[in-house]
Order: C-alpha cells, then structure tokens, then sequence
C-alpha cells in the first residue's frame, strides 16, 4: 500500500500526462493519444485511483479561462461562429464561453490553447472561402448565401472531426483520459459560470448550391497538418 505521499505524487504524474497529450503545435496523434491514455489507466489500476480522487485532487491551475479568439470580426459571434467553437472545444476536451463579441476556449491549459488555434485556422478558410464562393451576384441575398455555404462547410467538417474520434475511440476502447479531463473541465465550468446555459444553435439555412458547395468545401478544406497525425 503506498503512502499519501507517494499517492500524490502518482496523482501529480497522471496529471500532468492529461495536461501534456497535445503539443503547443496542434499536434493530435490517435497513437501518442491511445499511448497516453494507456499510461493514465494502468496508474489508475495499479494504485487503486478514481475518477473522482482524480477530479478532486486536480490542480485546477491547470484550467484557464483566458485563451481568446483572435478571428472573430467586428460583426460579431455569428450562429455559424458558435456552431464552429462547439466542434472545435469539444474536439479538444473543451468548453467554450460566449462573452459579448468575444469567444474563448475553456480546458486544460494546452488544450484551451490549442482549441483556439485551431478555431481561427478554420474560422479564416470557412470566412474567406464563403466570400469568395459568393463573389458573383445572384437573386438570393449575399448574407443569406454567405450562412448557407458556412453551414454547409462546418457540417462536412464535423463529420470529418468526428471520424478522427472513432479512431480514437478505436485505439482505446476505455478512454479514460478523456473522460477524467471532460468531467475536471465540467465540473470547473460550473464553478467559474454557476448561471451560465448552454442552448442548441438554431441556424437557418437552405439546401441550395451555396450550401452544397460549402459542404465540398468542408470535405476538403485543410483542417490542421498536425491533425493528420504527422
């Protein structure tokens, strides 16, 4: 049986392995991942540690609440904006916090960081790309021509993310890791904004050929090199 020492500086080691599983980079490899979450389960069998001693003894130092966006224009967090910043914050084990016109990526501090690199990378390609698709004037109003293709884009591009977390999913059955992290950064929401409401995106949109080619673009958009896995 170890001692409270020795227990601590267990809980020390798998925290900083859950604070370290991306790269300031964006780098998000299903390998290094499934290998980090191996590591994180065989501590957590091998000295008898829970989730929740885990979320209890958690540094929450290691959640930071200002890491910004740094795309958003002066029109404001769209509908289309919001609906991005979910995929994206939950991609990284995140959450994301509306605060006027301003977005930030709520999590642990490498992965709140990289959330929102990665968020303006796709913001910028999504933003311009619509604006070119759209440049050759039609009956339908640019706006509304403008929110159809970035629909489209953002919903190519979830099905894509979401395919990245199958594969995940597939290198470790349990994931644990990424079970402890949602519930540490759940649970410190909760504590930082106690009135704060999550509510679903209600777009409209139509399925015209400004939103077919937003989804095309989507398809092939580039969504990070580190993504790849390289």
């Amino acid at each position: 049986m170890i001692t409270n020492e020795e227990r601590i500086e267990v809980l020390s080691k798998i925290e900083k392995i859950m604070a370290h599983t991306q790269t300031e980079s964006g780098a998000v490899n299903v390998n290094e991942m499934a290998i980090a979450n191996k590591l994180v389960k065989e501590l957590m069998d091998k000295y008898e540690i829970s989730i929740d001693e885990i979320k209890a003894t958690s540094d929450k130092s290691t959640l930071i609440i200002q890491i910004e966006s740094e795309m958003i224009d002066q029109k404001g967090v769209r509908h289309w904006v919001i609906s991005l910043s979910s995929i994206v914050a939950s991609f990284y084990e995140c959450r994301v916090m509306r605060v006027g016109t301003k977005l930030f990526f709520v999590g642990f501090e490498m992965d709140a960081k990289v959330a929102s690199k990665m968020f303006d990378h796709l913001y910028s390609q999504i933003h311009y790309g619509a604006i070119k698709a759209t440049m050759i004037p039609t009956r339908i109003s640019r706006k509304t021509r403008v929110i159809d293709f970035c629909v489209g884009a953002i919903g190519a591009l979830s099905n894509r993310l979401d395919e990245i977390k199958e594969e995940r999913k597939y290198q470790e059955s349990k994931n644990a890791l990424v079970i402890v992290k949602e519930d540490i950064v759940v649970e410190q929401m909760n504590k930082m904004y106690p009135r704060s409401v999550s509510y679903k995106n209600k777009t409209t949109f139509h399925r015209s050929d400004d939103y077919n080619n937003g989804v095309k673009f989507g398809q092939k958009m580039e969504i990070h090199k580190s993504i790849r896995g390289n």
